[in-house]
């Protein structure tokens, strides 16, 4: 047949690959049960000579009904015309035979030596299920980084056979294809050996490696008509009564809380490190093999924050992901007489606070430029002639009787400001910097300490019950109604309002408006990150809205998308986020550039998306040069393609 790619409406291929026109030549081979009303399966030929046929595969070929096509120009060499021939005999195959399509599907390719490359590369242009490559593997190009890739209508990865001979001057190539890809396709790739040098694979290997790719798609299929979701790896085990799993997220890494147990991943700068450690980027450190948080001797994980947490017995605070500045907060000395029941801190480190008792007191320490720590003109609180019995509590001020003293219940702690929920009366006010509408009020660029700081106005009715901050902004949970209000910084619609100008600091402000999220969403939880939020809503839905960089709103959208900074683009157009068939978020916490979620029994399963720093560790089985760099900026990293995050708690 004549053939013209140019006219080939599925583009996909690289420029190495592009395919040439040209007349190109096939052979078909028909099952003697082929009916055009009865789709079939396909396997696809390809030789470095050219003339390719059936050869030691005409048996299982048989016996397996397939219709097979032999490719007449699929020589060594450039690779134009060898593609242009793939994209012509599929082309034309689909017109004259029934070939089945879809999630069911088990259309193959396979090709010795330069005909294997052929087969892989032909993968960027034509739904091949499983590859079965002989004396060779791949172009070494983009075939070889999207094979194990959740790709096409139907999001499946490639499922891969090799057949190496032992003396086969390629065997290294087959070797080190196993070795660097094995991370990513798991399962969905194993290697043949036979004695032997380079050439087809015998009859008895040949077909082993094709009833391993069979096999692999007939589960696939019969999965997908059953419709079972994908497997979440066990966290803990003996089907006992498991403790919830709470999570808290820092710029670039993410720590989870359970029974006591602490255990920390991705990027993690320690204060007495000379650079950040990456911990979840090798399968070792993933499950049992993940390790906790020492946090010493006898002692357990009560409470924890981004650099910061709280031990029991005894209520002593530590932060060991403390980055910058240097200070003593390892441990950090609070003063004689105090445990801690809570702790706060920023996201990247530099300041922190912590719920004292008896007496519900709160103590701030860290960095005072912009008068974060609520101690007026104070100095930093850094090191330990400024800490313990010198380092005097944070004073809120008297409610509204003037007579009984304000308590912290949560804090929120960005880069220039930081804001308490205080009792009784439930009221929000906010320290520091007041540029962009931080502090919540328009009286003025700063407010030094609490007392002398405005209440948020968040109109009649509502009352915040939960604080979440970052860089320069604030969300607040409201009740009654389960409604969220954001002020601040909104260069990216972080606030969720459908424009990009900062709230807070006029008064024409207030009253906050709230993020609308939909006819009749009820909030349960808020997290914010440095350009992004997440809510829970009622039901276990995700809902994510600011800045899309590195796919952290998980709604598989080009990493330049933001939501929530033009009309129209929240409530119901805001699309909720599939973590999977069958989940439902109960918790969130998010970083600079990911996102990670708690979701609900049966299953207390983590999931996390957005970016991935050298591999980060919820992208455990992501090879980095495969493209795992993101997860959530194509449709087909969420949902049931979405790995969980195997903690071993």
């Amino acid at each position: 047949m004549n053939r013209d790619p140019a006219e080939w409406t599925r583009p996909g291929a690289p420029g190495w690959a592009k395919p040439d026109p040209g007349t190109y030549h096939y052979k078909l081979w028909l099952p003697s049960s082929y009916t055009p009303d009865v789709p079939h399966d396909v396997i696809f030929i390809a030789s470095p000579s050219g003339n390719a046929n059936m050869g030691a595969m005409r048996d299982w070929i048989v016996a397996h009904n397939f219709v097979a096509v032999s490719l007449e120009e699929s020589r060594n060499g450039y690779f134009g015309p060898v593609t242009g021939n793939f994209v012509a005999a599929w082309d034309d195959v689909v017109k004259r035979i029934n070939v089945r399509q879809g999630r069911d599907a088990r259309n193959l390719c396979t090709g010795f030596s330069g005909g294997a490359r052929a087969c892989s590369a032909a993968t960027l242009m034509i739904p091949f299920n499983g590859l079965v490559l002989q004396g060779a593997t791949t172009a070494g190009g983009e075939d070889e980084q999207e094979m194990f890739r959740f790709t096409g209508d139907w999001c499946q990865a490639k499922i891969v056979a090799v057949t190496i001979g032992t003396s086969d001057s390629n065997r290294q190539e087959a070797k080190d294809f196993a070795k660097y890809r094995k991370a990513i396709a798991g399962d969905s790739l194993k290697i043949f050996e036979f004695s032997g040098g380079h050439s087809w694979a015998p009859k008895s290997v040949v077909e082993q490696a094709l009833d391993f790719v069979m096999g692999a798609l007939n589960a696939r299929a019969a999965a997908a008509a059953a419709g079972m979701p994908v497997q979440a790896p066990a966290q803990g085990g003996g089907g006992q009564q498991r403790p919830p799993i709470s999570l808290c997220a820092g710029r670039y890494h993410t720590c989870a809380l359970a029974g006591g147990v602490m255990k920390c991943f991705g990027l993690l700068f320690y204060h007495d490190a000379a650079q950040g450690i990456v911990i979840g980027d090798t399968l070792n450190e993933t499950g049992k093999g993940m390790p906790a948080v020492d946090v010493g001797r006898g002692l357990s994980v009560s409470a924890m924050s981004p650099t910061c947490f709280v031990t029991q017995p005894g209520g002593g605070v530590t932060c060991p992901f403390w980055d910058y500045p240097e200070a003593d907060v390892v441990p950090v000395d609070l003063g004689p007489g105090l445990s801690a029941s809570a702790v706060w801190s920023e996201a990247g480190g530099g300041r922190a606070c912590a719920l004292l008792q008896p007496g519900d007191v709160v103590k701030c320490f860290g960095v005072n430029d912009y008068f974060q720590l609520g101690l007026a003109w104070g100095p930093d609180r850094l090191l330990a002639k400024d800490l313990g019995a010198n380092l005097p509590p944070v004073d809120f001020g008297l409610a509204a009787d003037g007579v009984t003293r304000l308590t912290a219940s949560d804090m929120a702690l960005g880069s220039q400001h930081s804001c308490a929920l205080l009792q009784p009366g439930a009221v929000v006010k906010c320290v520091g910097y007041n540029a962009v509408g931080a502090l919540g009020h328009a009286h003025g660029l700063w407010s030094t300490d609490y007392p002398s700081s405005f209440p948020v106005d968040f109109g009649p009715g509502v009352k915040p019950t939960k604080l979440a901050g970052a860089s320069s902004y604030t969300c607040a949970l409201l009740q009654p109604g389960g409604k969220v209000a954001c002020w601040g910084a909104n260069y990216v619609g972080q606030l969720g309002l459908g424009h990009r100008m900062p709230v807070g600091a006029n008064a024409t402000d207030f009253p906050l408006q709230p993020v609308d999220l939909g006819p009749g969403a009820v909030v349960t939880d808020i997290a914010v990150g440095e350009s992004s939020a997440c809510a829970v809503l009622t039901g276990g839905v995700l809902k994510c809205w600011g800045s899309n960089h590195d796919g952290k709103l998980g709604l598989g959208l080009d990493y330049t998308i933001r939501l929530g900074d033009e009309p129209g683009e929240m409530g119901s157009n805001l699309p909720a986020v599939d973590i999977g068939p069958g989940l439902r978020a109960t918790s969130v916490a998010v970083g600079s550039d990911h996102v990670c979620v708690v979701t609900a029994e049966p299953g207390r399963v983590v999931k996390c998306f957005g970016v991935s720093i050298n591999a980060l560790a919820f992208f455990q089985n992501v090879d980095l040069d495969a493209g795992g760099h993101w997860r959530g900026d194509e449709r087909c990293d969420m949902g049931e393609h979405l790995p969980a995050v195997d903690l071993g708690l």
